[in-house]
Protein backbone atom coordinates (compact mmCIF):
# COMPACT_ATOMS: atom_id res chain seq x y z
CA UNK A 1 0.00 0.00 0.00
CA UNK A 2 1.19 3.54 -0.05
CA UNK A 3 0.31 7.00 1.64
CA UNK A 4 0.14 9.26 -1.56
CA UNK A 5 3.90 10.06 -0.83
CA UNK A 6 5.54 6.94 -2.05
CA UNK A 7 6.22 5.49 1.11
CA UNK A 8 4.65 1.93 2.07
CA UNK A 9 2.55 1.45 4.60
CA UNK A 10 0.11 -1.06 5.81
CA UNK A 11 -1.82 -1.85 9.06
CA UNK A 12 0.37 -1.25 12.46
CA UNK A 13 0.03 -2.83 15.83
CA UNK A 14 -0.74 0.19 18.27
CA UNK A 15 -1.13 0.73 21.38
CA UNK A 16 -4.59 -0.46 22.78
CA UNK A 17 -6.94 1.80 23.25
CA UNK A 18 -7.42 0.88 26.64
CA UNK A 19 -3.36 1.06 27.26
CA UNK A 20 -3.62 5.10 26.29
CA UNK A 21 -6.64 6.09 29.14
CA UNK A 22 -3.89 6.73 32.16
CA UNK A 23 -4.10 10.17 32.95
CA UNK A 24 -1.36 12.67 32.94
CA UNK A 25 -1.45 12.22 37.21
CA UNK A 26 -1.30 8.01 36.42
CA UNK A 27 -4.67 7.33 37.80
CA UNK A 28 -6.73 5.54 35.62
CA UNK A 29 -10.00 7.55 34.26
CA UNK A 30 -9.02 10.35 36.59
CA UNK A 31 -8.76 13.67 35.20
CA UNK A 32 -9.56 15.96 31.68
CA UNK A 33 -6.26 14.47 29.89
CA UNK A 34 -6.22 10.51 29.41
CA UNK A 35 -2.65 10.01 28.82
CA UNK A 36 0.49 7.69 30.69
CA UNK A 37 2.60 9.73 32.66
CA UNK A 38 5.20 8.80 30.35
CA UNK A 39 4.27 10.32 27.70
CA UNK A 40 3.70 13.33 29.50
CA UNK A 41 7.74 13.96 30.16
CA UNK A 42 9.92 16.15 27.36
CA UNK A 43 13.85 16.88 27.54
CA UNK A 44 14.77 20.53 28.36
CA UNK A 45 16.83 22.29 25.76
CA UNK A 46 19.16 25.26 26.21
CA UNK A 47 16.26 28.05 25.69
CA UNK A 48 12.83 25.81 25.42
CA UNK A 49 10.97 23.02 26.47
CA UNK A 50 8.49 21.33 23.89
CA UNK A 51 4.70 20.51 25.23
CA UNK A 52 4.47 16.54 24.80
CA UNK A 53 2.80 16.28 21.34
CA UNK A 54 -0.75 14.54 23.07
CA UNK A 55 -0.76 16.84 25.66
CA UNK A 56 -0.52 20.00 23.80
CA UNK A 57 -3.66 19.09 21.16
CA UNK A 58 -5.52 18.50 24.54
CA UNK A 59 -4.69 21.99 25.74
CA UNK A 60 -5.29 23.46 22.38
CA UNK A 61 -8.91 21.51 22.74
CA UNK A 62 -10.09 22.87 25.72
CA UNK A 63 -9.66 26.62 24.37
CA UNK A 64 -8.18 28.50 27.12
CA UNK A 65 -8.03 32.38 26.73
CA UNK A 66 -5.12 32.43 29.42
CA UNK A 67 -3.02 28.97 30.29
CA UNK A 68 -0.50 29.38 33.45
CA UNK A 69 2.59 27.19 33.00
CA UNK A 70 3.85 26.69 36.79
CA UNK A 71 7.22 25.57 36.86
CA UNK A 72 8.70 23.86 40.28
CA UNK A 73 12.38 24.64 40.74
CA UNK A 74 14.74 21.51 40.33
CA UNK A 75 15.38 21.30 44.31
CA UNK A 76 11.67 22.06 45.60
CA UNK A 77 9.87 18.85 45.06
CA UNK A 78 6.65 19.87 47.36
CA UNK A 79 3.45 20.52 45.72
CA UNK A 80 2.85 23.93 47.37
CA UNK A 81 3.11 26.82 45.96
CA UNK A 82 6.50 28.28 47.84
CA UNK A 83 9.79 28.70 45.68
CA UNK A 84 7.50 28.48 42.56
CA UNK A 85 7.34 30.76 39.12
CA UNK A 86 4.37 31.08 37.21
CA UNK A 87 4.56 32.16 33.45
CA UNK A 88 1.36 33.28 32.06
CA UNK A 89 1.22 32.07 28.39
CA UNK A 90 -0.94 33.56 26.33
CA UNK A 91 -3.26 30.70 24.16
CA UNK A 92 -2.75 32.25 20.97
CA UNK A 93 1.35 31.29 21.19
CA UNK A 94 0.64 28.15 22.93
CA UNK A 95 1.47 25.78 20.42
CA UNK A 96 4.14 23.20 21.43
CA UNK A 97 6.57 24.95 22.99
CA UNK A 98 7.31 27.20 25.81
CA UNK A 99 10.48 29.37 24.88
CA UNK A 100 12.50 31.17 28.12
CA UNK A 101 15.85 32.46 27.98
CA UNK A 102 18.47 29.95 29.27
CA UNK A 103 19.43 31.97 32.59
CA UNK A 104 15.37 31.56 33.25
CA UNK A 105 15.83 27.49 33.70
CA UNK A 106 19.07 28.16 35.11
CA UNK A 107 18.01 30.24 37.95
CA UNK A 108 15.23 27.37 38.63
CA UNK A 109 18.38 24.58 38.73
CA UNK A 110 17.82 23.37 35.52
CA UNK A 111 20.04 22.20 32.86
CA UNK A 112 19.88 21.59 29.10
CA UNK A 113 19.03 17.88 29.11
CA UNK A 114 16.78 17.53 31.74
CA UNK A 115 13.90 15.76 31.90
CA UNK A 116 10.97 17.44 32.43
CA UNK A 117 7.67 15.85 33.92
CA UNK A 118 3.98 18.20 32.86
CA UNK A 119 0.75 17.77 34.69
CA UNK A 120 -2.25 19.13 33.51
CA UNK A 121 -5.56 19.53 35.22
CA UNK A 122 -7.78 21.02 32.65
CA UNK A 123 -6.80 24.56 34.48
CA UNK A 124 -3.16 25.12 34.99
CA UNK A 125 -0.27 22.99 33.38
CA UNK A 126 2.57 22.51 36.07
CA UNK A 127 6.14 21.68 35.25
CA UNK A 128 8.68 19.81 37.56
CA UNK A 129 11.86 17.59 37.42
CA UNK A 130 10.89 13.72 36.40
CA UNK A 131 11.43 11.79 39.60
CA UNK A 132 11.84 8.66 38.99
CA UNK A 133 14.66 6.50 37.97
CA UNK A 134 14.78 5.16 34.42
CA UNK A 135 14.79 1.89 35.90
CA UNK A 136 11.27 2.38 37.57
CA UNK A 137 10.39 4.03 34.24
CA UNK A 138 11.40 0.78 32.30
CA UNK A 139 9.10 -1.09 35.29
CA UNK A 140 5.90 1.03 34.69
CA UNK A 141 6.20 2.17 31.19
CA UNK A 142 3.42 1.01 28.21
CA UNK A 143 3.83 -1.70 26.35
CA UNK A 144 2.20 -2.22 23.00
CA UNK A 145 -0.46 -4.48 21.22
CA UNK A 146 3.45 -6.30 19.95
CA UNK A 147 4.81 -6.83 23.83
CA UNK A 148 7.33 -3.69 22.77
CA UNK A 149 8.24 -1.19 25.68
CA UNK A 150 7.70 2.15 24.96
CA UNK A 151 10.42 4.18 26.01
CA UNK A 152 9.49 7.96 27.98
CA UNK A 153 8.60 11.11 26.00
CA UNK A 154 12.18 12.53 27.11
CA UNK A 155 13.86 9.81 25.68
CA UNK A 156 12.37 9.62 22.61
CA UNK A 157 13.07 13.67 22.15
CA UNK A 158 16.63 13.04 22.58
CA UNK A 159 16.68 10.97 18.92
CA UNK A 160 13.71 12.36 17.28
CA UNK A 161 13.52 15.91 18.11
CA UNK A 162 9.86 16.01 19.85
CA UNK A 163 8.07 13.66 23.15
CA UNK A 164 5.58 12.30 20.53
CA UNK A 165 5.57 8.30 21.63
CA UNK A 166 2.97 7.64 19.32
CA UNK A 167 4.79 9.01 15.90
CA UNK A 168 7.59 7.17 18.11
CA UNK A 169 6.09 3.75 17.53
CA UNK A 170 4.87 4.31 14.03
CA UNK A 171 7.92 5.49 12.35
CA UNK A 172 10.05 3.68 13.87
CA UNK A 173 7.61 0.39 12.28
CA UNK A 174 7.84 1.86 8.90
CA UNK A 175 11.33 1.89 9.16
CA UNK A 176 12.09 -1.28 9.77
CA UNK A 177 9.55 -2.41 6.94
CA UNK A 178 11.90 0.00 4.81
CA UNK A 179 15.67 -1.88 5.55
CA UNK A 180 14.02 -5.32 5.37
CA UNK A 181 12.24 -4.58 2.43
CA UNK A 182 15.39 -2.84 0.71
CA UNK A 183 17.75 -5.48 1.89
CA UNK A 184 15.39 -8.00 0.04
CA UNK A 185 15.98 -5.95 -3.26
CA UNK A 186 19.71 -5.62 -3.27
CA UNK A 187 21.49 -7.55 -0.76
CA UNK A 188 19.88 -11.23 -1.64
CA UNK A 189 17.04 -12.02 1.02
CA UNK A 190 16.72 -10.98 4.70
CA UNK A 191 16.31 -14.73 5.13
CA UNK A 192 20.03 -14.88 4.76
CA UNK A 193 20.97 -12.29 7.62
CA UNK A 194 23.41 -12.73 10.05
CA UNK A 195 24.05 -9.67 11.70
CA UNK A 196 22.52 -5.89 11.64
CA UNK A 197 24.14 -2.54 12.63
CA UNK A 198 22.25 -0.24 13.73
CA UNK A 199 24.57 2.68 13.85
CA UNK A 200 22.85 5.66 16.08
CA UNK A 201 20.21 3.30 17.60
CA UNK A 202 18.78 5.44 20.17
CA UNK A 203 16.27 3.77 22.25
CA UNK A 204 14.93 1.38 19.50
CA UNK A 205 12.64 3.64 17.34
CA UNK A 206 13.58 1.26 15.01
CA UNK A 207 15.46 -1.87 16.02
CA UNK A 208 12.85 -3.06 18.50
CA UNK A 209 10.57 -2.96 15.44
CA UNK A 210 13.10 -5.56 13.22
CA UNK A 211 12.13 -9.02 13.01
CA UNK A 212 13.04 -10.94 16.10
CA UNK A 213 14.09 -14.11 13.73
CA UNK A 214 16.45 -16.64 15.48
CA UNK A 215 20.12 -16.71 14.05
CA UNK A 216 19.99 -12.70 13.46
CA UNK A 217 22.69 -10.67 15.80
CA UNK A 218 21.32 -7.64 16.18
CA UNK A 219 23.47 -5.11 17.09
CA UNK A 220 22.91 -1.04 18.26
CA UNK A 221 25.25 1.63 18.65
CA UNK A 222 25.35 4.66 20.27
CA UNK A 223 26.40 7.81 21.96
CA UNK A 224 23.66 7.75 25.00
CA UNK A 225 24.36 5.59 28.19
CA UNK A 226 20.52 6.12 29.06
CA UNK A 227 19.06 4.81 25.74
CA UNK A 228 21.02 2.07 26.12
CA UNK A 229 20.52 1.11 29.59
CA UNK A 230 16.65 0.84 28.23
CA UNK A 231 17.58 -1.26 25.35
CA UNK A 232 19.55 -4.20 27.92
CA UNK A 233 16.77 -3.89 29.54
CA UNK A 234 13.45 -4.02 27.30
CA UNK A 235 15.02 -5.99 24.18
CA UNK A 236 16.59 -9.36 24.54
CA UNK A 237 17.23 -9.84 21.18
CA UNK A 238 19.58 -7.48 20.92
CA UNK A 239 23.49 -6.59 21.52
CA UNK A 240 24.06 -2.76 22.53
CA UNK A 241 27.62 -0.86 22.74
CA UNK A 242 28.63 2.41 23.80
CA UNK A 243 29.39 4.71 20.82
CA UNK A 244 33.03 6.62 20.64
CA UNK A 245 33.96 9.65 18.75
CA UNK A 246 35.70 8.19 16.38
CA UNK A 247 36.30 4.37 15.33
CA UNK A 248 37.21 1.73 15.62
CA UNK A 249 33.92 -0.19 16.85
CA UNK A 250 34.64 -3.60 18.52
CA UNK A 251 33.19 -5.87 15.96
CA UNK A 252 34.67 -7.76 13.51
CA UNK A 253 35.35 -7.28 9.86
CA UNK A 254 33.23 -8.00 6.79
CA UNK A 255 30.67 -9.37 10.09
CA UNK A 256 27.48 -7.31 8.96
CA UNK A 257 25.26 -8.38 6.68
CA UNK A 258 22.88 -4.82 7.01
CA UNK A 259 24.24 -1.13 8.53
CA UNK A 260 21.42 1.46 8.85
CA UNK A 261 22.25 4.92 10.07
CA UNK A 262 19.47 7.54 11.10
CA UNK A 263 20.46 11.18 11.33
CA UNK A 264 23.91 10.49 12.10
CA UNK A 265 26.05 11.91 9.13
CA UNK A 266 23.60 14.47 9.72
CA UNK A 267 25.57 15.85 12.33
CA UNK A 268 29.10 15.33 11.98
CA UNK A 269 32.05 17.09 10.45
CA UNK A 270 33.94 15.67 7.18
CA UNK A 271 36.71 14.29 9.17
CA UNK A 272 33.89 12.23 11.32
CA UNK A 273 32.30 11.58 8.62
CA UNK A 274 34.97 10.26 6.82
CA UNK A 275 36.17 8.33 9.53
CA UNK A 276 33.03 6.68 10.03
CA UNK A 277 32.39 5.65 6.37
CA UNK A 278 36.05 3.65 6.32
CA UNK A 279 34.64 1.81 9.76
CA UNK A 280 31.29 0.70 7.89
CA UNK A 281 33.13 -0.54 4.84
CA UNK A 282 35.30 -2.28 6.97
CA UNK A 283 32.42 -3.64 9.10
CA UNK A 284 30.26 -4.94 6.36
CA UNK A 285 30.50 -7.55 4.73
CA UNK A 286 31.39 -8.04 0.64
CA UNK A 287 28.11 -7.53 -0.80
CA UNK A 288 26.63 -6.38 2.43
CA UNK A 289 23.78 -3.16 2.16
CA UNK A 290 24.55 0.05 4.11
CA UNK A 291 21.86 2.56 4.27
CA UNK A 292 22.22 5.72 5.67
CA UNK A 293 19.93 9.24 5.40
CA UNK A 294 21.26 12.78 4.85
CA UNK A 295 19.54 16.11 4.28
CA UNK A 296 20.14 17.32 1.00
CA UNK A 297 18.86 19.87 -1.83
CA UNK A 298 15.33 18.72 -1.49
CA UNK A 299 15.49 18.47 2.17
CA UNK A 300 16.75 21.93 2.98
CA UNK A 301 14.04 23.59 0.50
CA UNK A 302 11.44 21.59 2.74
CA UNK A 303 12.50 22.27 5.69
CA UNK A 304 14.94 25.62 6.10
CA UNK A 305 13.58 29.27 6.48
CA UNK A 306 15.37 31.13 4.21
CA UNK A 307 18.39 32.59 5.75
CA UNK A 308 19.41 29.32 6.87
CA UNK A 309 19.08 28.40 3.42
CA UNK A 310 20.66 30.96 2.05
CA UNK A 311 24.04 29.97 4.39
CA UNK A 312 23.84 26.26 3.59
CA UNK A 313 23.86 26.78 -0.04
CA UNK A 314 26.81 29.33 0.20
CA UNK A 315 28.48 26.64 2.13
CA UNK A 316 27.76 24.25 -0.16
CA UNK A 317 29.22 26.89 -2.70
CA UNK A 318 32.52 27.16 -0.90
CA UNK A 319 32.95 23.59 0.09
CA UNK A 320 32.19 21.17 -2.80
CA UNK A 321 28.80 20.11 -1.37
CA UNK A 322 29.44 19.61 2.26
CA UNK A 323 28.22 22.10 5.07
CA UNK A 324 28.73 21.39 8.66
CA UNK A 325 27.14 24.07 10.55
CA UNK A 326 28.31 24.52 14.29
CA UNK A 327 25.64 25.38 16.74
CA UNK A 328 24.42 24.27 20.39
CA UNK A 329 20.94 23.45 20.00
CA UNK A 330 22.17 19.90 21.21
CA UNK A 331 23.99 20.97 24.26
CA UNK A 332 23.62 18.97 27.25
CA UNK A 333 21.76 15.82 25.31
CA UNK A 334 25.04 14.77 23.08
CA UNK A 335 28.43 15.76 22.29
CA UNK A 336 29.59 18.94 21.46
CA UNK A 337 31.04 18.05 18.07
CA UNK A 338 27.19 16.52 17.32
CA UNK A 339 25.95 19.93 15.09
CA UNK A 340 23.92 20.57 11.78
CA UNK A 341 25.52 18.92 8.53
CA UNK A 342 24.13 19.02 5.00
CA UNK A 343 25.29 17.23 1.68
CA UNK A 344 24.23 17.20 -1.75
CA UNK A 345 23.43 14.47 -3.37
CA UNK A 346 26.30 15.05 -5.73
CA UNK A 347 28.77 15.35 -2.68
CA UNK A 348 26.85 11.99 -1.54
CA UNK A 349 27.74 10.04 -4.63
CA UNK A 350 30.99 11.04 -5.13
CA UNK A 351 32.63 10.87 -2.16
CA UNK A 352 30.05 8.10 -0.32
CA UNK A 353 30.62 6.15 -3.61
CA UNK A 354 34.71 6.04 -2.96
CA UNK A 355 33.71 3.54 0.10
CA UNK A 356 30.75 1.96 -1.66
CA UNK A 357 28.41 1.36 -4.89
CA UNK A 358 25.12 3.67 -4.74
CA UNK A 359 22.67 1.66 -5.52
CA UNK A 360 19.79 4.22 -4.90
CA UNK A 361 19.30 8.01 -3.31
CA UNK A 362 15.33 8.53 -2.36
CA UNK A 363 14.14 12.63 -1.35
CA UNK A 364 12.46 12.91 1.87
CA UNK A 365 9.25 11.99 0.37
CA UNK A 366 9.70 8.79 -0.22
CA UNK A 367 11.18 7.43 2.66
CA UNK A 368 10.00 6.55 6.53
CA UNK A 369 12.75 9.28 8.34
CA UNK A 370 11.96 12.57 5.98
CA UNK A 371 15.34 12.77 5.34
CA UNK A 372 17.41 12.15 1.96
CA UNK A 373 18.20 8.21 1.99
CA UNK A 374 21.78 6.59 0.29
CA UNK A 375 21.22 2.91 -0.25
CA UNK A 376 24.44 1.42 -0.63
CA UNK A 377 26.32 -1.80 -1.40
CA UNK A 378 29.62 -3.31 -0.57
CA UNK A 379 31.88 -4.24 -3.37
CA UNK A 380 31.99 -7.84 -3.34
Amino acid sequence: MSNGSGTRTRPKPWLSRESRKTSVNGERGAGVVSLHPHRATSTLFSNFLLVPAELARAIKEKGHENLTAVITPRQAQRADDQGRRSIDIPVGRMTDKIALPARAFAELGYRPGDPMQFRYDGERLEIATVTTSLAEQIETCEIDDAGVRIPPGWLVQAFTGAPDTVHHIESGIQSAEYYVDQYNRHGGGFDDVERVLDFGCGCGRVLSRMPAKEGIDYVGVDLREDALQWLRATLPHGTFVAGTEMPPLDLQSGSVDLIYSVSVLTHLDRERERAWLDEWFRLARPGGIVISTFRGEDWVEQFTLENQRRAIQQAWSANNGFCYQKHRYWEGIFPAFYSGTYQTEDYVRANWGKHFEILDIRPPAETPNEQNTAIMRKPA
